[in-house]
């Protein structure tokens, strides 16, 4: 079957299942509600210039790591819950879980990863679901596909506060001015369907291109650029929010521009400064720092 398949029969099972398959239904149908009840308690970020902001206006710093797969997670010891309950202890505020393509299944999405994103906002995390490919050649297969996760994406969790969505990791094999037409198209197809979810597009490389009509920021609103430490000179940082896809150890970088992080992956056991223990007093410090709780918006201001 192919994925293209796949992903429809996801889309239409909102239609079929309530013929054939009234326990989906019912489930999928609580799932939707207690998620808009428990998401109105959830800080609605956005985004403001070069920062992200809160209801009131204040800025807010939010870090937090890459996790596996649901399925890769539920096959070994650390389960999502327990990955899920250290990261919010160790001061994490965000996680960035990819949905592959093998779990879109006209179940998985409702089920798993509604709950999953419930689990996550319910401790002060964000949540980032991201398809977690590269839009490469065959240019026009892979970016119908992405579009197509997405769509599938905002049909469950659309509007959500506490859910942002990222449709690649990166665009290749296209000239600047088409890398940022493919990222502008994501950016329609959510608007489109009235989700005001915050975008995360990685790897904007149009935005160092010389010619000025193609070195422009998406249009939409609320979005946000993922780029990686070592590339960071090539961005206008004050033009817009940015955010690190991976932890490199650039303490002072991340301090001064205030940008959000995500480390490549979370032991809390490992002394390595990718991740485990050097992280975790990090974000501990940042949180100490910027002690807002994403479940309050009434909480005290950041401090610097």
């Amino acid at each position: 079957m192919s994925r293209k398949l796949i992903i429809s029969l996801a889309l239409l099972a909102q239609v079929t299942l309530v013929a054939c398959a009234p326990r989906w239904t019912n489930e999928s149908q609580s799932i939707a509600a207690e998620m808009t009840a428990e998401a109105a308690g959830f800080c609605r970020l956005r985004v403001d210039g070069a920062s992200i902001r809160d209801e009131a206006g204040r800025p807010v710093v939010v870090h937090g790591a890459n996790l596996p797969t649901l399925t890769e997670m539920n096959a070994g010891d650390y389960k999502p819950a327990a990955r899920l309950r250290d990261l919010a202890t160790a001061g994490a505020k965000v996680v960035r879980l990819r949905v592959a393509d093998s779990e879109i299944t006209p179940t998985f999405v409702p089920g798993p990863v509604t709950d999953f994103v419930r689990q996550a906002n319910r401790l002060g995390l964000l949540v980032i679901l991201a398809w977690g490919d590269t839009i490469q050649t065959p240019l026009n297969q892979h970016v119908n596909d992405a579009e197509s996760w997405l769509r599938l994406m905002i049909d469950y969790l659309k509007n959500n506060p506490g859910v942002w969505f990222d449709p690649a990791d990166a665009i290749r094999d296209a000239s600047p001015r088409r890398q940022r037409a493919i990222a502008q198209r994501f950016i329609d197809v959510a608007r489109g369907y009235n989700a005001d979810n915050i975008i995360v597009i990685n790897q904007p490389d149009w935005l160092t291109d010389p010619d000025p009509d193609t070195r422009r920021l998406l249009s939409g609103g609320n979005i946000v650029y993922g780029i990686d430490i070592e590339t960071m000179n090539r961005y206008p940082l004050d033009a817009a929010p940015f955010m690190f896809t991976r932890w490199q150890h650039s303490r002072v970088a991340v301090d001064e521009l205030r940008i959000g992080l995500i480390a490549a992956r979370y032991d809390p056991d490992s002394t390595s400064p990718s991740n485990g223990a050097v992280l975790r007093r990090y974000w501990q410090q940042q949180a100490a720092r910027y002690p807002l709780d994403l479940r309050d918006c009434r909480s005290a201001p950041p401090q610097r």
